[in-house]
């Protein structure tokens, strides 16, 4: 036969043979079936080796046939759905149980951390393991908390054991396992009440979520709790039914006292389980309320049904009692959810007098309790802060010939939040287009309109504006709409909530403007530069005291601050218990840019506070004078036990001696 596949040469006739045409069909058609199942097999070779790929994720290199838990794949389909189809990565920590149990892979290369390499997740493979007892034979091996050298031998395990190295003593060997599906690790639960005769159970029930909690299982109370390996091997783990879970034996075997909410109603006893409501109250099927607790024993216990549970006596069955803002005569009791429309507690919206209207009539909610006679869920057209809103008010304007009427019944502060207009009635309020408007309230409330109060004043006259001019710059002004009437024309104030700090003099008062800005004021200063915190205040403690016989007036340095001490100007006050004297200074160089004092006192005593007790002179420091050591002492007056003030300082010498020289010098 000859060759189907020969080449032809330039100028050759072209004969295609049935069996090189064939062969080129076949060809095209196994390339076509490879693309329309790209994407879904990529990763082939790995996924039936059991190799895949690892990411070591557990914080340091790894050697080649270290272990590694299971953590997550690498990419999920939430992240990428092809990539998670095409490629088994894996990321891999250290191992941790009973969480990790089963779930580990060996890797095929040493892996730096953060790497990702090649490593057994199923099949053959060389290992270490660690032997705990070289006296007993292992049939299988799997992962120990916190270990990445080495698999773990014992009666369960995800790798079964082909050979092993022979142990002379407990520690690592090298071995050959085949790593496979795990047998259900099994769960010991031991009986709470171990003295009736009954005895711990395995269980084959994944309760790895349940350890060192109480289950019921029949009508026993168990304790969960992973068993060791000696436990393990000649148990037979059976699958249980859980019919309840708790925190301990006391709430697993407990019944449950019911107090009614109601002083007079009869307190139950339920062999119910009530440990969700515990603490808490519950409606019963009786339409009653109770507080639950746990009962001491369970004699004439009886079964129970719960309709609803609540955090307290107060909100289980309350209802709301309401009263119609324009006639006291029309009442209502309604059940309706209205903490979370007010968002605020029952007692806040009764505290706070919140409006709701029903129907359009406005009723202020009055009370809140468990009686609740003729109560009724209503519809809630709207909810408003006072009556006052559920009314209208009406608005007139300071100036025009006819004068701007408008009636509103919801206001709106700077900030964008609700107000209360009756707060302001009687009051002048600037709204947002700049003009000024009484306050009164009114019953026409047909053609209303929503506003926004900026801010509010006494009488007409006094809503202006004001000119403020920088304090460290006069060609910087600033126009505000707050009503700055209480520190006048002339004063200079510091603006609130800047930083560096900001000052201004407040130049004038002004027509509205649309530039007009809201400013709020920290504090009002004599000048510019206390503001600034620019003038500098001398402080010398100077009280003198009687007890120092004129020898002395306080004693100490002098202080030097930018501290705004300008209210403390001609007094006293207290700086590290010591009293001194505050003046406004040009001269001396600053010693403490800020200062924490007490006062200002008006006189030396009011800062000295109370009568000498004592008068005594104590050593302050020590130094070397050659071989003499010269001790300072200062004699210091002590008031109510304190230090208050220093009369006179002393150096006192304590003549020394040569030091003889050692023989042999």
């Amino acid at each position: 036969m000859g060759d189907s596949f020969k080449k032809v040469q330039s100028g050759d006739k072209l004969r295609i043979p049935a069996a090189t045409f064939n062969a080129f069909i076949d060809a095209a058609r196994d390339y076509q079936d490879r693309q329309q199942s790209r994407g879904q097999g990529a990763q082939a070779a790995h996924r039936s080796s059991g190799i895949v790929l690892v990411k070591n994720a557990c914080g340091s290199d790894l050697n080649r046939y270290a272990v590694l838990a299971v953590d997550a794949p690498i990419y999920t389909p939430e992240d990428n759905l092809d990539s998670f189809k095409n490629t088994t990565a894996l990321v891999g920590v250290s191992p941790a149980l009973p969480e990790h149990f089963g779930r580990f892979v060996v890797l095929l290369e040493p892996l730096k951390a953060g790497a990702i390499g090649q490593a057994f997740a199923a099949g053959v493979c060389p290992v270490k393991i660690n032997i705990p007892d070289p006296e007993k034979t292992y049939h299988f091996a799997d992962v120990g908390d916190g270990a990445t050298g080495a698999l773990e031998a014992g009666p369960r395990g995800a790798a079964f054991i082909l050979w092993q190295e022979e142990a002379e003593s407990a520690g690592e060997v090298w071995a050959v396992v085949r790593i496979g599906n795990p047998p259900a690790l099994p769960f010991a639960l031991d009986p709470c009440d171990s003295g009736n005769g009954q005895e711990t159970i395995y269980v084959s029930n994944d309760l790895s979520d349940k350890v060192d909690k109480v289950v019921l299982v029949g009508d026993t109370c168990y304790t969960v709790r992973v068993p060791t390996p000696d436990e393990l091997e000649c148990v037979e783990a059976a699958c249980v039914e859980i019919l309840a879970e708790y925190d301990d034996c006391e709430r697993c075997q407990g019944c449950w006292t019911l107090t009614p909410c109601i002083e007079g109603d009869p307190i139950i006893k339920t062999n119910t389980d009530l440990a969700e409501y515990e603490g808490g109250v519950v409606k019963l099927s009786d339409g009653k309320c109770y507080t639950v607790s746990l009962a001491t024993n369970c004699l004439d216990a009886e079964p129970v049904t719960v309709e609803e549970s609540f955090d307290d006596c107060t909100r289980c069955g309350y209802c709301y009692h309401l009263e119609n803002c324009f006639d006291e005569y029309d009442t209502r009791v309604i059940d309706n959810d209205l903490e979370s429309l007010f968002e605020q507690t029952p007692e806040e919206i009764v505290a706070d007098g919140r409006v709701v209207e029903i129907g359009g009539q406005c009723y202020t909610v009055v009370a809140y309790d468990t009686t609740c006679p003729s109560v009724e869920t209503v519809t809630i057209d709207r909810i408003f802060a006072s009556c006052g809103e559920c009314g209208c008010f009406k608005l007139t304007s300071c100036e025009g010939d006819p004068p701007t009427i408008i009636y509103t019944r919801r206001a709106y502060g700077p900030g964008g939040g609700l107000i209360a207009l009756r707060d302001y009635v009687g009051q002048i309020l600037r709204l947002a287009d700049g003009y000024c408007y009484s306050v009164e309230e009114s019953d026409q409330c047909e053609t209303l309109q929503d506003i926004t109060v900026q801010e509010a004043y006494d009488d007409c006259a006094s809503c202006t504006c004001w000119l403020l001019t920088d304090c460290e710059d006069e060609y910087n002004t600033l126009l505000t709409f707050t009503d700055l009437s209480a520190y006048g024309v002339g004063a200079i104030v510091r603006q609130a909530g800047t930083d560096p700090i900001k000052c201004w003099t407040i130049t004038e008062t002004a027509p509205w403007s649309g530039s007009a800005v809201a400013f709020e004021v920290e504090d009002d200063f004599p000048d510019c530069d206390t503001c600034l915190q620019l003038q500098k205040y001398r402080l010398t403690q100077d009280c003198t005291l009687e007890e120092c016989e004129g020898s002395g007036g306080g004693g100490g340095s002098e202080i030097i601050t930018t501290e705004d001490l300008h209210a403390a100007v001609g007094q006293w006050v207290k700086v590290g218990g010591k009293c001194y004297s505050v003046a406004t200074t040009e001269t001396g160089d600053v010693t403490d840019e800020t200062l924490s004092y007490q006062g200002p006192f008006s006189t030396c005593d009011a800062c000295l506070e109370s009568p000498v007790d004592a008068k005594k002179r104590f050593i302050t420091a020590l130094a070397l004078d050659g071989t003499n050591l010269v001790a300072k002492t200062e004699e210091m007056v002590i008031k109510g036990g304190k230090i208050v003030g220093f009369c006179e300082s002393d150096d006192i010498t304590i003549e020394g001696t040569e030091c003889p020289e050692e023989e042999g010098a």
